[in-house]
């Protein structure tokens, strides 16, 4: 008895060790995969990546290359460029990368185990167990690592461990990282800041490229969003859509018949033309293009386009309509395959989604329609691809008014390719020991410790090249594109300009006809060394009597601020073709170029002087200690307002201040805001995101009627004024500072003083405070103005008045690359002299 216990006892080992054996051979390798959109991958992922590497045999970074306009614009090359970069060299394109066929097939299905890793939440929506009871093909890691199975029979996963990364203060996701990168509400330098916070290094050509790629997603948001600012009823609308759809759903068989039918059912040959036209009349307005119908072959012969998408307009459906296997005279979309069709229908209402602001997520079973035996299909819908760029190739820049300074524009910033200048309280990134800093240098004479302070100007920009032998200017986007292929040369720039008020039309005419003359004496190799045939153009300012704005002058002047490279799209880059970074090239081409006219004595011409940036001398104040501890003073007021530190940011006042707004109304309206809402509104107030819409902030105050209103009746009426009251404290410190330090600055190039601007003040002022509200064509702006007048006169009696008004609009300086400008009085005055003065 106890012999054949034995024996089985032994046999039954033998048994076990065999089959753990076995099993141990089986699997010989584990590999840890880790899946994601990665738009883009922050330092966050790469220690993510990097915790999954040390744990498997081998780890993975798999992505598609799928993108989308709206939170996908990454393609595979340019994500895998980026993880090149923190220096992962395992990153593999995937169809899904939830699934990675085109990974897995390269490893033994029956000896290689493969362990997905994902974030908490995705990991809890995964379900381990079929509808039947049968384990999921997922399954979780931790609770099977001692009997894993080949990736055949079971993929597993394991859940990341949270790695927690502030940017700028606050936790890092997708959206606010393209919003931080690409918002064009950021300057250079906040988004400089971002990206080494978001990625741990820096790299500019990177920096550049994804800076640019985000950029393009903020194209749509502004106008979408004021489309629903607008039309705020637009929300009550689409509560409605239910009942309107009942409504069309019971139109009579001749409605039916209608809609079957495409636009040629309705207005057959020209008479849509003829229609829209007189209807466009009725209203008031000229009829100028139509979406369709550009090549002159006729409505119904043209194209419509969206996007990617053209086909003919008359047709109806993406399918073919009527009876199977026949056409009809309103289909003329020429595919047989439906697969082909419903692909198309999904490109162009995927356009049409994007367009608006949405992403479609789901096509609600459309698929379906797609008939088997065409699965396969290729065929293509054939037409012309259209050249959506020409209406906006056409838009001017700004046309200048009266003689009056010409508004800046998105083309023609502030210094050219010396970046945009803010005013010290615009940059919010800076702590409050970086604006004491300021303080001390401004009143030390030392804001040239990092470069010359140069005179901000009050003059007209203009931009410029060379290309093909002769000299081309900039007025549009479209002139930038290709080299400027298609920049007026001079001929063509005074014929622009030939219905412009005189001196505007002389002074830009002059202009353009003295820096050809100057820079055709130049040698080829020095033309091609500022402007590289067209690549890049000049940015200047035209400086003269006959057009001066607030601050006189009596000299004709031009003033280069350095040129800006440009890509085939006329879009704004700083790398050159090979990658290289130039901005240091762009920002020094004003002193190169001026220094080359003046070795040939060409810098002087027939009516302007050609100059770099008027450097001006900024000695230290005479009242230097006291000067220092009353401005000290102020801004430490307004630290302790909300109990902050000289190195917190000054973004960090301004978010506690709209906190405060916040809670005040929740405690008179005794509502308390939804936390989502609270920090939308934070969001949307305090760091201008617009990406917190405010259609959405209403709906989600649907139990909260009493803040709803509030927020309604804010974002209509009140606004503006709370945010210059959120500002004015800032504002001020550094304008009153302006205008004492701008007193003792030796060098400004305007012709009269101080004396001159303040009698023209005083007669604008004098002439508005005159005027009747029965002797003005618009009694509610006239309203608005005088309240306008009467501010800017009470800020400029707050810095101190007439008495400190300096010549000048004001000094440039940097302070830790960033470029600045501190201007005292010329605000409010420039303010005041633009009421009812065009």
């Amino acid at each position: 008895m106890n012999e054949r216990m034995s024996e089985l006892l032994s046999e039954d080992l033998a048994t076990y060790m065999v089959d753990d054996i076995l099993q141990e051979a089986k699997i010989k390798k584990v590999i840890g995969i880790y899946p994601g959109r990665f738009q883009p991958a922050g330092i966050h992922h790469y220690k993510t990546y990097k915790w999954l590497d040390g744990k498997f045999d081998k780890a993975y970074v798999a992505t598609s290359d799928k993108t989308d306009s709206t939170k996908s614009p990454l393609n595979f090359k340019e994500k895998k460029m980026i993880w090149t970069k923190h220096k992962v060299k395992n990153v593999v394109k995937v169809k899904n990368p939830y699934v990675c066929e085109e990974l897995l097939k390269k490893y033994d299905p029956n000896t290689t185990a493969v362990v997905y890793i994902f974030g908490e939440k995705d990991a809890g929506r995964l379900k381990t167990t079929k509808a039947d009871g049968t384990p999921a093909y997922y399954q979780s890691y931790e609770e099977n690592k001692k009997d894993l199975k080949p990736y055949a029979e079971h993929g597993y996963f394991i859940v990341a461990p949270h790695v927690s990364i502030k940017v700028l203060g606050k936790e890092v996701s997708g959206t606010r990282i393209r919003d931080l990168l690409g918002s064009p509400k950021h300057d250079k330098m906040t988004k400089t800041r971002a990206f080494e916070e978001l990625f741990g290094w820096y790299d500019e050509k990177i920096f550049k490229y994804l800076t640019d790629k985000f950029a393009t997603l903020f194209e749509n948001e502004e106008l979408f969003e004021s489309f629903l600012y607008k039309y705020s009823n637009f929300e009550t609308f689409v509560d409605n859509i239910p009942d309107i759809l009942n409504e069309i759903s019971a139109i009579g068989p001749m409605g039916i018949n209608m809609v079957d039918d495409g636009p040629s059912m309705f207005y057959p040959g020209k008479s849509y033309e003829g229609y829209t036209n007189k209807r466009a009349q009725q209203l008031g307005y000229d009829l100028l293009d139509y979406v369709v119908g550009k090549h002159g072959l006729g409505r119904n012969a043209d194209y419509r386009e969206w996007g990617k998408y053209t086909g003919p307009v008359p047709a109806v459906s993406f399918y073919p309509a009527g009876d199977i296997d026949s056409k009809t005279p309103m289909n003329q979309i020429d595919t047989d395959a439906s697969k082909t069709a419903h692909q198309q229908w999904v490109g162009f209402i995927n356009g049409v989604a994007e367009t608006a602001g949405y992403k479609l997520v789901d096509f609600l079973g459309s698929e379906k329609s797609i008939r088997t035996k065409d699965e396969h299909g290729d065929e293509d819908v054939n037409g012309n691809v259209l050249d959506t760029q020409k209406a906006e190739d056409g838009d001017e820049i700004d046309k200048g008014v009266d003689g009056h300074a010409i508004k800046e524009s998105k083309l023609i910033s502030e210094g050219g390719a010396a970046g945009h200048m803010s005013h010290p309280f615009d940059d919010k990134d800076l702590t409050f020991a970086d604006l004491k800093e300021m303080i001390r240098r401004s009143l030390a004479g030392e804001l040239n410790v990092e470069k010359e302070v140069t005179e901000k100007l009050d003059g007209q920009n203009l931009m410029f090249s060379w290309k093909d032998g002769k000299l081309v200017s900039a007025r549009n986007q479209g002139h930038l594109k290709n080299a400027g292929a298609n920049a007026p040369d001079v001929t063509a720039f005074e014929s622009i300009f030939a219905d412009r008020p005189d001196n505007i039309r002389d002074a830009f005419v002059s202009a353009v006809k003295d820096l050809e003359s100057a820079i055709s004496k130049l040698s080829d190799a020095q033309k091609n060394k500022v402007f590289k045939e067209g690549e890049r153009f000049m940015n200047i300012e035209v400086m003269t009597p006959a057009t001066q704005n607030v601050i006189p002058q009596n000299v004709d002047m031009l003033v280069f601020h350095g040129t800006q490279a440009y890509d085939s799209a006329g879009k704004a880059v700083s790398v050159d073709s090979d990658g290289n970074d130039i901005t240091s090239e762009l920002k020094d081409s004003a002193r190169m170029l001026s220094g080359m006219l003046k070795q040939i004595n060409a810098d002087v011409q027939s009516r302007y002087s050609l100059n770099a940036p008027i450097v001006v001398e900024l000695p230290k104040s005479k009242t230097f200690g006291d000067s220092f501890k009353k401005y000290s003073a102020m801004l430490d007021k307004l630290k302790k307002e909300f109990k902050l530190k000289d190195n917190d940011k000054v973004m960090k006042y301004h978010d506690a201040w709209w906190r405060n707004l916040l809670n005040k109304q929740q405690s008179k309206l005794k509502e308390i805001f939804p936390a989502k809402v609270y920090e939308a509104l934070i969001g949307r107030w305090a760091y201008n995101d617009k990406s917190n819409k405010i259609t959405t902030i209403r709906m989600d105050l649907s139990e909260q009627p009493k803040l709803k209103d509030w927020v309604n009746k804010f974002e209509k009426e009140d606004i503006v004024k709370q945010f210059e009251t959120n500002m004015w404290p800032f504002q001020f410190i550094f304008l009153k500072l302006g205008a004492e330090v701008l007193q003792n600055v030796k060098g400004f190039v305007a012709a009269g003083g101080s004396d001159d601007i303040a009698k023209a003040l005083d007669a604008h002022t004098k002439t508005l405070k005159a005027k009747k509200i029965s002797s003005v064509e618009s009694p509610d702006k006239f309203k608005k103005d005088i309240a306008k007048l009467f501010k800017n006169l009470d800020r400029l009696t707050a810095i101190g008045g007439s008495k400190v008004i300096a010549p000048s609009e004001g000094v440039v300086f940097q302070y830790k690359g960033g470029t600045y400008k501190l201007t005292g009085t010329f605000a409010p005055i420039n303010q005041i002299m633009g009421i009812m003065r065009f």
